[in-house]
């Protein structure tokens, strides 16, 4: 077991400092979790995307590439590859990083790459909701605080020791603001840990809050209150049972595919006879390049077509309901099915449909999120197919389904003409242009019905002049 420590406070009451301190004293690694949330208010600064335009941050940040490293002990913040260490400790940094701290996607993905580092090494996080949310089962939990006054004189100090001009009246108003952001925020707000211990630094100097913690720790280390704070550093043997691990990855990603190929093979009779589905247009689906396609929903077996009937193997977006089916789960690596909060979709999943379509890789998404009664009508559609299509260059394919499946009764599937989205290419995605875009996908999958409609109508009315003739020439 690890051993993890947790402290958590409002801004200015020294907790970078203190645990930094601690970590060097215990000899462990000192992880500081708001470095990264200021990493990505600094990309978003950087694109020129104000952090309520929720959709379009988490778009971004699922491109973005921010790590931590260790040199000679001390923490370096990496974004995008670069060391940004200083750059985000601006003053103007803070409130954005607050602002962006409270998308619930965001967290989700933070809180991940905290609870990895914690989970391989010794450690010790400071933040806000590190004994609440990221580390609940720490072993030891503190609640650093000070006067809102003493904090913004320290924060004072700091900004002009580095050589920045400001103004400590408007440093105390930002953070009031931020300690009530932060405190009423939806999503893992600030707040004391019930076991958390409190220490009010107001009167103390760094030093003596360090030995006081410290103390704490030693004590119920002796008594066996905590874990052991043996760090185990990484070596190169650890190294190379992660290349192992990345070559049986790439093992099992092989037969997952040639496992998937032959359950389709196995299943094309059942399901030509049961489900018999026509596909129009065809050759309008990339036999080899990466494309979305993107379909009406009018029942579960809806998902049979897209992924036995169409061609290649293609991942299936599924709202993350499904995910408590045991059967879907057992077959998801092998189906390629991403499972996605409709209203809230986490990183981690926006990150695995871009991957997917860099990879060359198609994808279906039914973007209207839920079954739809009405096989004439599109409900309102969700805005991921067409961000994915301007994030990656894949083009859009509307592949309408002409009515709900019933067994042994012949369906189609109309693929309609491909939508080029790469224009809006490397433009800033602001929620005027999301629904613009997404305006395009809907009016593409509409036109696509309408063509549907034409098709099957006067399929309908051949085959009604033919037996009229074949009639009239009988009699």
């Amino acid at each position: 077991m690890r051993l993890n420590i947790a402290i958590d406070g409002p801004s200015g009451a020294g907790k970078s400092t203190i645990a930094h301190m601690l970590a060097e004293k215990l000899g462990i690694v000192y992880l500081d979790t708001g470095a990264m949330y200021r990493a990505a208010a600094l990309k978003t600064l950087r694109a020129g995307i104000g952090a309520d335009e929720a959709d379009a941050v988490v778009s971004l940040l699922a491109q973005t590439d921010i790590d931590v490293a260790y040199e000679n002990g001390v923490q370096k913040m990496l974004l995008d590859g670069q060391d940004v260490s200083e750059a985000i400790r601006e003053h103007r940094i803070s409130q954005i990083a607050s602002d962006v701290s409270k998308i619930p996607q965001v967290r989700v993905a933070m809180v991940e790459l905290q609870r990895a580092i914690a989970a391989k090494t010794d450690s010790v996080l400071d933040g806000r909701d590190i004994g609440t949310y990221v580390l609940p089962h720490a072993a030891h939990k503190f609640y650093l605080t000070a006067d809102i006054a003493e904090r913004a004189r320290r924060r004072y100090n700091q900004l002009t020791q580095k050589g920045e001009k400001c103004d400590i009246e408007q440093i105390q108003r930002d953070i009031a603001a931020r300690d009530h952001n932060d405190m009423n925020r939806a999503f893992a707000p600030l707040k004391k840990a019930d076991d958390a211990i409190e220490i009010d630094s107001t009167h103390l100097s760094i030093d003596e809050t360090a030995e006081k913690m410290l103390a704490w720790v030693t004590s119920a280390q002796k008594s066996g209150g905590g874990e052991s704070a043996v760090q185990t550093p990484q070596n190169d043997k650890k190294k190379t049972v992660k290349k192992k691990k990345k070559k049986k990855d790439k093992g099992a990603g092989f037969f997952r595919t040639l496992f998937f190929y032959l359950i389709k093979a196995i299943v094309y009779l059942p399901r030509k006879l049961l489900y018999p589905a026509k596909i129009i247009h065809k050759k309008r689906l990339p036999k080899k390049s990466a494309h979305i396609v993107v379909s009406n929903h009018l029942c579960w077996k809806d998902i049979i077509h897209h992924v036995f009937t169409l061609p290649r193997r293609r991942s299936i977006v599924a709202k993350q309901e499904l995910a408590k089916s045991r059967f879907i789960r057992a077959f998801r690596k092998t189906a390629g099915i991403i499972f996605i909060d409709r209203e809230n979709p986490s990183l981690e999943s926006v990150r695995e449909i871009l991957k997917t379509l860099k990879r060359g890789e198609p994808i279906s998404i039914f973007p209207e999120g839920t079954r739809n009664k009405d096989s004439r009508e599109l409900l309102e559609i969700k805005p991921g197919a067409g961000v994915f299509a301007v994030k990656t260059g894949a083009p859009i394919i509307p592949v309408m389904v002409y009515k709900r499946a019933k067994t042994f009764r012949k369906n189609y599937l109309y693929v309609g003409e491909p939508l080029d989205l790469s224009a809006y290419k490397g433009m800033r995605l602001t929620s005027e242009l999301t629904e613009e875009i997404t305006a395009k996908v809907r009016a593409a999958m509409l036109r696509t019905m309408e063509e549907m409609d034409d098709y099957v109508e006067n399929k309908r009315w051949k085959r009604k002049n033919k037996k009229a003739v074949t009639s009239d020439e009988t009699t």
